[in-house]
């Protein structure tokens, strides 16, 4: 759905690629249980909870399997199978999905093409949070339904701050993040990194979004406060504001302790390298 927080591969070693891409592979199949049609919806966002999902499951529980998909059917790639946390984060996955959709599906300012989209995928998302429901995650998707809704009611009042939307879904993200946690006071730490990362994700989006939405006439919180997009001050403020949330974010992974090197370097590469980069690569496109 984002597309926004991923790992700077050409940055980590070649066996950390390797399971960075099978963790996603992992995440893909997990969902998969659920309803193939959602796999379609997957991005390497929910890569970041799974790793720390994986972090905090006994390793006898995370396994390394050999599997086929539609989209390698002739050679078998490598898939981590990260047990119940994993499914977690994964069923939290397709939740944001049908909940993105029904709205998606409602709502007029939307153009039509886009409406009868989501009216095309609803029933499938659908389907997959019957199942998931039927196996006692109620609080979930009450969490995500709420946060979602007051969500979209920012963005129906056109709100004039980014950070009213940020905070809404940095909560939301949040709560995904600290359900991957066994002890306490990592999943107090992990709230704050899925905080923190859920208002870095709204802020980056809406940066992202402001020509497109300018040219749709559609709702984004900078163009709604009337602010000039365009001026280097303007840049250089979300830029620092970007870096402050990542920053926070980093300071309370600090606190957390992963006792694995290679999901650490993981997990540090998308923080420092990989995130960074991407604020970059939207500033660069609106320069050019």
């Amino acid at each position: 759905m984002f597309g926004y927080v991923k790992a700077q591969t050409s940055e980590l070693r070649v066996k950390h690629y390797e399971f960075y891409k099978s963790v996603y592979c992992g995440l893909c199949h997990h969902i998969k249980k659920r309803s193939f049609f959602t796999t379609f919806s997957l991005s390497y966002d929910f890569v970041l909870p799974s790793l720390f999902a994986i972090a905090f499951t006994e390793k006898e529980n995370v396994v390394l399997k050999k599997k086929r998909c539609i989209a390698h059917p002739l050679r078998k790639k490598a898939v981590i199978d990260g047990g119940d946390a994993m499914q977690r984060v994964a069923d939290s996955a397709i939740l944001l999905v049908y909940y993105k959709l029904l709205d998606d599906k409602t709502d007029k300012d939307e153009s039509f093409k886009k409406r009868f989209l989501s009216s095309l995928a609803l029933p499938f998302a659908a389907g997959a949070r019957k199942k998931i429901l039927s196996l006692g995650y109620l609080d979930t998707d009450e969490m995500i339904r709420e946060k979602l809704s007051s969500l979209s009611l920012c963005e129906k009042e056109k709100r004039e701050s980014v950070y009213d939307g940020a905070s809404i879904f940095g909560e939301l993200l949040a709560e995904v993040f600290s359900k991957t946690a066994v002890k306490d006071s990592d999943r107090r730490c992990l709230y704050e990194v899925g905080y923190r990362i859920g208002r870095w994700i709204y802020i980056a989006d809406a940066l992202d979004d402001i020509q497109k939405d300018k040219d749709s006439g559609s709702y984004n919180p900078f163009l709604a406060s009337g602010e000039d997009t365009s001026c280097e001050n303007f840049k250089n403020a979300i830029e620092t504001a970007l870096r402050l949330e990542l920053s926070e974010a980093e300071k309370a992974l600090d606190l957390i302790n992963i006792e694995d090197d290679g999901l650490l370097e993981i997990i540090r590469n998308i923080f420092y390298i990989g995130m960074p980069e991407r604020i970059a690569s939207i500033l660069h496109k609106k320069d050019k």
